[in-house]
Parts: C-alpha cells; structure tokens; sequence
C-alpha cells in the first residue's frame, strides 16, 4: 500500500493575519506530520498541508521541531490547537472503571509504554469510557511550548464517534469502518446501531486485514451482503484492498469527513477520505 505524498491546498481567502479567528488541527502519525487550519467564524476548512515523514523515534521530534521553525502558519497564535495522535496503542476503559489517579497501572494492563512517554486520555462521550494512549514526552513539550489551550486526541475518538452518527436512526444498522495508516489499521464495529468494539492492529499484506474483517463478520454474524464497509486512510477505490473485500462484501464506500464543517473547493482536489477522521476532530469536543 502506498503513503502519501506531499499535500499543500490553501483557499484563496486563507489569511495568515487572522489566525486568531482560526483554529489549528495538527495530525501525527506513521505516515508522516499534517496540519489543517478551520476558519471558526465560517465554520470552513481553508488550507491543509502533508509532510510524508518516515517514522523514526528518535528523530521524528526533532523533524517536527523544523516544521515548526520553518513552516509560517505554524508560527502564529490559534483560537483553538487540537492534535490528533495516530497510535496503535491504546485501550477503552469503561467510565466505571476509570480512575485518573491510576492512569499508568490501567493503561500497563495493556499496552507497554517506554520512558520517555506519557499516558493521555479523553472521554467519549457516546460510548461512556476513556480512551487511554501514550505520546512521547519530547513531542508533547514541543507542542506545549509552542501552543497554548492544545486539546490533545487519539485517532479512534473521531473514528468511533462518526461511525455512531452515521448509524444513528438506523436501528437495523450493521457497519464495519476501518482506517489504514502506514501498516497499522483501526477497525470499528457497530452493530445494530450500537457500538460493538475498536481495535488496532498492524499487518505486512492486505491477506492479514482481509483475515481480521472477514473474521469479525463470521465472529459477530453480519451479513456481508446487508450490512456497510466503510473504509478511509491510505486506501483508493478499485486498489488491492478494496478489489480483495469486493470479492466478499457487496457494500464498499470511501468515508469521507462530515459535511457539518465546510471546505474550500480546494479540498476537491485531495484525496479527502484520507483525512477523515483528521477533519472531523471539531465535532469529538
């Protein structure tokens, strides 16, 4: 499967002088450093930017840090700062068993973190749990020192929460929504309308995620030819993942963002669906 490529796409009527009315969306992942700038008075999404990084990490905060030097919108002062981490480790704690006082002893019962890391957490409201996840405390610090008000997000928050409105209405409802980044997948399942699980795995050949679906629809009884296959991330209609579902599943689609924010035309132009849930992080607050 194939990364992507560098993406710049800024409207015409992006102002860098009125980034106080604007808010900022940094993405990091496997695949490289994103930002997106929504313009909060129209409600619209006025510029995006990719920078196809190799992961390292020992030197992925240090290539961050010169974005940040010589990247110009990166430069000013947001009404709001949301970053999104797209990290294969994370777990759900269920609201009753969260305890904030013991972060790392619910977060080590299943992941392992390493030193230099810190455990964040964010509520999902609809599900009524806490989703826990690491970020490397060198990255964290860059961008607390370099924002203020920074509203931190692990990637399944808008993955989960979109796939529940999508279904929302639909009692009869059955969706699998999967997400792929560098060689790791996010998978969501609802069922009847309902939220069933999220999981992440990582994989060497589309065999290994067409094993993971195949086995979710056999594990949970969904009908491949009633129920939907949402798909988003590094994936393109007709490639080798989407023609290998095809063979089983008669409901295939690209999930492109939600439309209750706006985008500039410019956005016509990229391969949205790869940012889905990226775009979508104003409506997990």
């Amino acid at each position: 499967m194939t990364g992507l490529n560098n993406i710049v796409a800024f409207d015409e009527t992006s102002d860098i002088n009125q980034t106080s009315n604007y808010s900022l969306s940094i993405r990091l992942s496997a695949d490289g450093f994103s930002f997106c700038i929504l313009d909060e008075i129209r409600n619209k999404y006025i510029g995006i930017k990719h920078f196809p990084i190799a992961f390292d990490p020992k030197h992925y905060p240090e290539k961050i840090s010169e974005i940040f030097e010589n990247e110009e919108y990166l430069s000013r002062n947001y009404k709001k700062v949301r970053v999104l981490f797209q990290e294969s480790r994370s777990t759900l704690i269920p609201l009753p068993l969260f305890d904030q006082q013991h972060i790392k002893e619910l977060a080590g019962f299943n992941f392992d973190s390493i030193e230099d890391e810190t455990v964040l957490f964010n509520k999902i409201h609809k599900i009524n749990s806490y989703t826990l996840f690491p970020v490397s405390l060198k990255i964290k610090e860059l961008i607390d020192k370099k924002f203020s008000n920074v509203q931190y997000f692990h990637q399944s928050q808008p993955l989960i929460e979109n796939a529940l409105h999508q279904g929302k209405g639909k009692s009869n409802s059955d969706r699998i929504h999967i997400s792929v980044t560098g060689n790791n997948i996010d998978i969501c399942l609802i069922k009847s309308a309902r939220f069933e699980l999220f999981n992440s795995y990582s994989f060497s050949a589309i065999q290994d995620i067409l094993y993971y679906t195949l086995n979710l629809y056999e594990q949970f009884k969904i009908s491949p030819d009633k129920s939907d296959l949402c798909l988003s991330g590094e994936i393109q209609k007709h490639d080798e993942l989407w023609t290998g579902f095809s063979r089983y599943i008669r409901n295939i689609s690209l999930e492109i963002p939600s439309d209750i924010q706006s985008r500039s035309y410019k956005f016509n132009e990229l391969p949205v669906h790869a940012f889905t849930h990226f775009l979508n992080l104003p409506q997990c607050e």
